[in-house]
């Protein structure tokens, strides 16, 4: 966690993997108030300027850094 130099209420948090409403529920936990979360990267992948809302088109090399490095699937089982 990083505090914002600019602003005294504003932290960056870097998280691996989010679950739901965790931020909130971590800051709550502490006595903090969450008003507003904004994601600033997906992995590699940083937003930029896309605005709220908006969405652009993936090129390959960003869609394979998106990829684990090794995925297994596994069939489902099934019960008679």
């Amino acid at each position: 966690m990083r505090r914002d130099p600019n602003d005294a209420a504003r932290f960056e948090i870097t998280i691996e993997e989010g679950k739901n409403r965790q931020i909130r529920r971590a800051c709550e936990t502490v006595g903090l108030t969450v008003v507003e979360l904004e994601r600033i990267s997906i992995g590699p992948l940083t937003l930029g300027r896309l605005v709220p809302g908006a969405t652009c088109r993936l090129d390959a090399n960003q869609v394979s850094s998106l990829r684990p490095a090794k995925l297994t699937i596994r069939k489902p089982t099934i019960h008679p």
